[in-house]
């Protein structure tokens, strides 16, 4: 259609300053403000409601992604008394004591199709293939968060420093890859509690002893913690897990909105008081 064209019947106005009410001014001004910052908090509130739509919840139970997750959790016990230290927490290992802890809690994409856009470095919520008995998931199964390091179809492997190496061509022509996420300087700004000789120690206990180059079949994915320390996490280096397959993954992760109240056993009581502000959030 056409646009119409109308016409103004009133004269315009004589050159030279327009006359202007003041009381009128200010009231259009701050009608103009009010409007932008009402629909700013609408705009916010309704991304926020639609992500919670959208999106699964999950709860971080234990350290292995230490310190991208869980980096300060809070462990209340019985008689009153507390352990809240995050340049140690990485040593609590599973939540499985007779304890309340306060965890990370967060939202992952579990639609159909998620898996048709992993990368490299995403963290997922997974079942192990010990979790399975035949195509059927046990009672008792229970739910891993870890990062993909190694996609369908390749070959990677650890050296002694922990540097994680890609077969990029034929017979030994590997790649290295930087982990941003286990790098001191890139995370010294957010987790200032975690010292640059953790980070070292970590890389160096990457291998636990399984430096040879593994490679994955179609469908098939390598996850690892980010807590590399010995014993602090069972993934995919270790022969009783080995590759995880694609329909052993649940969802990816998101991003972690608040904190929650978990103890062991229990269902885990999400923290109203703890959310974060949308605009705050950060994508994992």
């Amino acid at each position: 259609m056409d646009c119409e064209v109308r016409r103004a019947k009133a004269l315009p106005p004589k050159a030279g300053k327009t006359k202007r009410n003041k009381n009128n001014l200010g009231k259009n001004m701050f009608e103009g403000i009010f409007s932008v910052a009402l629909a700013f908090v609408f705009g916010v509130s309704g991304q926020f409601i639609y992500n919670f739509t959208r999106y699964a919840p999950f709860m971080v139970d234990g350290e292995s992604m230490y310190p991208t997750l869980n980096y300060d959790t809070r462990i209340e016990y019985d008689d009153g008394t507390f352990y809240d230290d995050p340049e140690n927490t990485w040593k609590i290992k599973d939540f499985s004591g007779d304890a309340t802890y306060i965890c990370d809690y967060g939202l992952m994409d579990s639609n159909k199709g998620f898996t048709k856009n992993l990368k490299r470095f995403d963290i997922v919520i997974t079942y192990y293939p010990g979790d399975y008995v035949g195509d059927e998931l046990k009672t008792n199964a229970s739910l891993k968060v870890k990062r993909i390091v190694g996609l369908p179809g390749e070959t990677i492997k650890f050296d002694n420093s922990g540097t994680l190496y890609i077969l990029k061509g034929e017979e030994d022509d590997f790649s290295p890859v930087e982990q941003p996420f286990l790098s001191y300087e890139n995370n010294k700004a957010t987790k200032p509690l975690v010292s640059e000789s953790w980070y070292q120690a970590a890389m160096n206990e990457t291998s636990q002893g399984y430096m040879a180059p593994f490679t994955l079949g179609e469908g098939e994915y390598y996850v690892v913690g980010d807590n590399r320390r010995l014993g602090a996490s069972l993934d995919s280096r270790s022969s009783i897990v080995g590759a995880i397959k694609e329909n052993m993954l649940v969802g990816k992760a998101v991003a972690i909105v608040t904190k929650c109240r978990y103890v062991p056993g229990q269902e885990p009581k999400v923290m109203y008081t703890k959310y974060i502000l949308p605009w705050r959030i950060e994508d994992l």
